[in-house]
């Protein structure tokens, strides 16, 4: 009984490194799809042109997750180990608030809160990396547990060093993401209310800072193009209140917590029966005041056209709000030296949840791998061609894997010249491929952000990790309405089909994408856009593994890349409802004329 308290604070510390030890292997492993995609590949190319640090939005609170790659890109390491120390480096910041809470602060149970934030309602955006409001959070715990100590502060001066400690975290926290804020008042609205600190100086002159400096923060210094477009689209908020039951957004959150976020929801529930039998009616109160007006916020902020990214981005805040609350509810057993049952019992808790999690972190790379494995089939297709500069149409590119197009001429050319300087390609997305025509001949053209597109040059920017040759832009998309485009002149003697694998498994979402080689002998190129007036894309039949029909027509896919002579494309196909061996024959159709029955048949397993 005399060593329970060491026995239990060793075992958080071994499932503390086995946690962010996971969490680390799978940053180093998946590092292309953490820092391939979205913000991270465009903060890896800033970093890698300037050598300095790369802070957009005046979000300051990033940088520390940028000083370990800035030292190897000063020691000249190679683009693969910039990118995976990039990608690891946030695992290693975290580590360091886990043990920061645990060896200096003696506060173990922010430090089981920290994990639990870090994975509770965290699948897909683990694999968004570089976000600002995920390193405000790790450092709202930070702030928590030094407001909220296990054993309350022995001594008067050691309150006031801890509130005075405290402020300048809050500021620190402010300048990552704002809605971090959030996070600060919920941490010391419970400590206020469960500890029932009503009296307390310290702790209400933190809260009124905490308030008087967000507000401040976001009224005054909030001055970047980007952040005031977001303060104003948030003005009309409450516009749609009153339709909130009928609000897309809304039955958006109900699937996504039911299906994706299950342990969750098991917190929250866990946490309010904790709280009804301890009678702590007040503080149920609060829990669920506060947990239901921010899911009021996040589905009034995207009232109708659900930005799923951002959705589940900004949901991950739930994940502090249950990590906190559960910590909190169960500090009294961990801190009675006569419950070492409980002890016990919490242990099992945190590791079950911690493990269910991390798995689900794991299996949740999918979408971001696809990314990848499309980024592969470009450079497949690019490096044929002698250009190495190009420009896609948007109707063209898989939009269920391609959220967002802001960044790809970054994504693409990182990830092309990962081999090799000399093997980087661009790709330049647009709605228009004609809108370039009359700087497309431009040789030292590198079309970059749609808001910026000229603001570099491909002869001036950082040579040392890629190459790109003066040369002009090629467009890889054609309309099918061009009048040199005939759908038939294809048939199944000069086109064939051939999927890739004979069996492909499903995986944690509601469909694959199947690589199908198309082999085009028939001398005309097939035409990608499918904006004709019977366009041609490719589809599937499916079957069941007796050979039975269940489905003739499905989704259509658009091709990726006009079709020269040997492609390698993607073909979407969404999972039947029931487990099982299905059998799926690709093929092109055009619409409302043909099936051109030049197909390809391939085992799907549904699991």
């Amino acid at each position: 009984m005399i060593n329970s308290d060491k026995i239990y604070h060793r075992i958080i510390h071994l499932i503390g490194l086995l946690f962010f030890g996971a969490l680390f292997i799978i940053a180093w492993i998946y590092f292309k799809e953490r820092m391939l995609s979205f913000d991270p590949a465009y903060f890896s190319f800033g970093i890698l042109e300037s050598g300095k640090f790369a802070i957009a939005c005046n979000r300051w609170g990033m940088a520390p997750s940028q000083f370990l790659p800035l030292i190897a890109l000063k020691s000249h390491c190679s683009l693969e180990t910039f990118l995976r120390l990039y990608s690891v480096s946030f695992i290693l910041i975290n580590y360091t608030l886990f043990l920061i809470c645990t060896i200096a602060l003696k506060n173990f149970r922010a430090a089981v809160a920290l994990m639990l934030t870090l994975c509770l309602a965290f699948r897909w955006e683990f694999y968004y990396s570089t976000s600002e409001l995920f390193m405000g959070m790790s450092f709202s715990i930070l702030f928590w547990a030094i407001i909220a100590p296990e054993e309350p502060y022995s001594s008067q001066i050691k309150q006031w060093v801890a509130a005075l400690i405290s402020i300048p975290i809050i500021v620190l926290i402010s300048y990552c993401q704002q809605l971090a804020c959030f996070a600060v008042i919920f941490s010391i609205s419970l400590e206020l209310i469960g500890s029932k600190r009503w009296k307390d100086l310290h702790i209400w002159i933190v809260f009124i800072f905490a308030l008087g400096w967000f507000y401040l923060r976001m009224k005054f210094f909030s001055n970047t193009s980007y952040e005031l477009a977001k303060m104003e689209g948030q003005v009309d908020l409450l516009s749609s209140l009153p339709d909130f039951f009928s609000l897309r957004s809304w039955a958006y959150s109900k699937v996504y917590f039911l299906v994706s976020l299950k342990t969750l929801g098991f917190t929250f529930l866990f946490c309010i029966i904790m709280m009804g039998i301890r009678r702590q009616w007040l503080m149920l109160a609060f829990f669920i005041a506060f947990l239901s007006g921010y899911l009021v916020f996040l589905v009034l902020l995207f009232p109708q056209d659900v930005d799923e990214l951002f959705f589940q981005y900004y949901a991950t805040l739930f994940g502090l709000f249950g990590g906190i609350t559960l910590m909190y509810l169960i500090g009294v057993e961990i801190s009675n030296p006569n419950y070492q049952f409980s002890k016990i019992i919490v242990c099992l808790i945190i590791s079950v949840l911690l493990f269910i999690n991390v798995k689900g972190i794991y299996k949740a790379h999918f979408i971001q791998t696809e990314r990848i494995h499309y980024f592969e089939r470009l450079t497949e297709q690019g490096k044929k061609l002698n250009n190495k500069k190009y420009i896609l149409s948007t109707k063209s590119i898989p939009n269920n894997i391609i959220f967002y197009h802001q960044f790809f001429p970054y994504e693409t050319m990182l990830y092309s010249s990962l081999p090799s300087p000399d093997s980087a390609l661009t790709f330049y997305p647009t709605d228009n491929v004609n809108q370039f025509d009359s700087v497309i001949h431009d040789k030292t053209l590198f079309l970059g952000t749609p808001w910026d597109p000229f603001s570099a040059k491909s002869t001036t920017i950082n040579r040392n990790y890629y190459h790109l040759p003066a040369t002009e832009y090629m467009k890889l998309n054609t309309s099918q309405a061009d009048s040199s485009f005939h759908e038939s002149d294809f048939n199944n003697k000069n086109v064939i089909l051939k999927s890739l694998s004979n069996e492909v498994h499903s995986n944690v979402y509601n469909f694959i994408i199947v690589p199908i080689k198309i082999t085009n002998t028939s001398g005309h190129i097939i035409n990608s856009i499918p904006d004709g007036e019977h366009p041609v894309m490719l589809t599937y039949h499916l079957f069941n593994k007796d050979g039975s029909l269940l489905s003739w027509d499905n989704t259509r896919t658009p091709l990726e890349l006009d079709v020269r002579d040997e492609n390698t494309e993607g073909l979407m196909v969404y999972l039947p409802p029931q487990k099982g061996t299905y059998i799926i024959e690709a093929d092109f159709v055009t619409e409302g004329l043909r099936w051109w029955n030049a197909s390809t048949k391939f085992n799907l397993i549904v699991e």
